[in-house]
């Protein structure tokens, strides 16, 4: 069997499990959940289609109709927009298309069995790859590529500008994919698998991390007018970055080739990236055959030996301080949890990432002056508790997500145990509720600790704080004891951690239930704010406390039934 027939072979083999991983559930019926993200997916795809189209037909909207804005430098403010959308598609990939391509290569559950078969090591390596890439493309496609559409509508591409869309997006997911591959090779041929994966994991998020807080900087520091004058400086000032001779340039010229405005030639937009591309895969295939082996094989070496030294390990202060809690209220069951999370860094990054958000965010409200009143609401005060709580939930919510989940095969030293379905329930709970309280309050700290803002006192905050902490942990729970996936649990339960489980656990559908329910418990809150009337307050708390109450009771009885089915007691 020739080597494409062997590649086509294992693509067929790859597209049947990744049927059987999203459309088909254990029971062979048909996966709603994923059908209910696809929906979501495109929801917001359309959002960002309609909100980018706005943006650039306003943009050639002021340069045709006014007369102070120079006509000629239209052209040279979309090439740094398009070419800084192209930036982003290569960091957006770096937050996740590197551990993607890692797990493709080195934790595979199939690449054991499949070179134990007559097969090559090229086609093995080839349909891995193109997995990777075809991961990495479907990610930026909502995301990038609406925007890139976008932009095509404002300025009246067609229909035919759609094949250039997809060649670049192809194009740089490939050009991304041959670099991480080719770095990954090379460090897995010296380094142990699970070293590597926790400087890959830690290192893209600090990156990330650290961009993210820099831009937030620069944005505070910039004075930036909308004028034909600050726009112009702002060209000037990126000039230097994207007019680079790089792939993110040439992709910004292949989606400006079709339009006939701007004077691009095929030999330096689609040509050089189309070239680049397939070279970068082609001496990643070169690179495979050399190393591929023999760092898959030592990777899984290491990994298997370094289990018990990993076990012996006392674990730092974290792993002590949980270790020796005594209060009756902290089971051995909340604290496993609590060093799961411990050790899981995409959890870490993601409550960061969010604090660190609301944190930017308090320091740019534009608030008058830092007043408490007892008893007393107003419209500033309920809006940053909406906030606090609109934030600190979506940072807890992935904790609460994934509580069921990560007993994975641990799940039968529960079923065993003589530990009743109720308490079970509360002990996730608390879990989840721990993290989240503790979130809500360092947000609360940050608003009561800046100057200008208006917050309630703390035993105002911190009931409704509360309430909502419970309700969200509550929702979240049960989505994630209706329908959990033990499979992901155990791939979390891996020496330092996998944050795959984020993408497979917690869809984009809890996420949005999550975000409704919480906005809801916050308008609840605001009406009080705009209105400080007395039989308004009582009525809009009182219906804040019984839908905390109902939501809570019907999540508490129904997670209740489904853990009969996985207990005994």
């Amino acid at each position: 069997m020739s080597i494409w027939n062997e590649l086509v072979f294992l693509l067929k083999h790859q597209f049947n499990l990744t049927k059987k991983d999203f459309l088909i559930k254990d029971d062979h019926k048909s996966n709603n959940s994923f059908w209910l993200s696809i929906v979501a997916f495109g929801f917001i795809a359309l959002l960002l289609l309609r909100l980018s189209s706005s943006i650039f037909s306003g943009i050639r909207f002021l340069f045709e109709t006014e007369e102070q804005w120079d006509a000629g430098l239209m052209p040279i403010l979309e090439t740094h927009i398009l070419a800084t959308t192209a930036v982003l598609v290569f960091f957006f990939l770096m937050l996740n298309g590197i551990r993607i391509v890692f797990e493709n290569y080195f934790e595979s559950r199939d690449v054991q069995i499949l070179l134990t078969l007559p097969l090559s090591v090229q086609a093995i390596f080839a349909s891995k790859f193109l997995q990777s890439f075809c991961i990495n493309v479907v990610q930026i496609i909502p995301f990038i590529g609406t925007i890139w559409l976008g932009y095509g509508l404002a300025v009246g591409a067609g229909i035919l500008y759609l094949p250039i869309i997809l060649f670049v997006l192809i194009c740089g997911g490939l050009i991304f994919t041959a670099v991480a591959t080719i770095l990954l090779l090379v460090i897995a041929r010296f380094v142990p698998s699970v070293v590597m994966k926790q400087a890959i994991t830690i290192c893209s998020f600090a990156m990330a991390f650290i961009i993210f807080v820099g831009w937030q900087y620069f944005v505070q520091i910039a004075e930036v007018e909308i004028t034909p004058e600050g726009i112009l400086t702002i060209s000037q000032n990126m000039q230097a970055y994207l007019e680079l001779e790089l792939p993110h340039l040439w992709m910004a010229r292949s989606l400006m080739f079709p339009l006939a405005e701007f004077d691009v030639t095929i030999w330096e937009s689609l040509i050089p990236l189309a070239v680049t591309a397939i070279l970068g895969f082609l001496m990643s295939v070169f690179i495979a055959e050399k190393v591929f082996l023999t760092g898959w094989s030592k990777s899984m070496d290491v990994q298997a030996g370094s289990r018990g030294k990993f076990s012996r390990k006392n674990g730092g202060i974290f792993s002590r301080l949980i270790n020796h809690l005594s209060l009756p209220a902290i089971s051995p069951v909340v604290k496993k949890d609590l060093l799961l999370l411990k050790r899981t860094p995409f959890m870490w990054y993601n409550i960061l990432i969010i604090v660190a958000m609301l944190g930017i965010l308090a320091v740019n409200f534009p608030q008058e002056g830092q007043t408490h009143h007892p008893g007393i609401f107003n419209l500033e005060a309920s809006l940053n508790l909406l906030l606090i709580g609109l934030f600190g939930t979506q940072a807890g919510g992935s904790v609460a997500g994934i509580a069921f989940s990560a007993e994975g095969k641990a799940l039968w030293n529960l079923q065993t145990a003589p530990i009743s379905k109720h308490r079970l329930y509360f002990w996730k709970l608390s879990f989840g509720l721990i993290i989240n309280l503790a979130i809500m309050k360092i947000a609360y700290l940050i608003f009561y600790l800046i100057p200008n803002l208006t917050v309630y006192p703390w035993y105002l905050s911190l009931p409704l704080l509360f309430g909502k902490a419970l309700v969200i942990t509550s929702v979240i729970l049960y989505l994630d004891i209706e329908n959990p996936k033990f499979e992901n649990g155990d791939k979390l339960n891996r020496i330092g951690g996998d944050n795959k489980i984020q993408g497979e656990i917690r869809s984009i559908v809890s996420v949005l239930i999550q975000l409704v329910t919480a906005a809801f418990l916050g308008l609840l809150v605001i009406i009080p704010g705009a209105f400080p009337i007395w039989w308004v307050i009582t009525i809009s708390l009182g219906i804040f406390v019984g839908t905390a109450v109902f939501v809570t009771r019907w999540c508490y009885l129904k997670s209740i039934d489904r853990l009969s089915n996985f207990l005994i007691g």
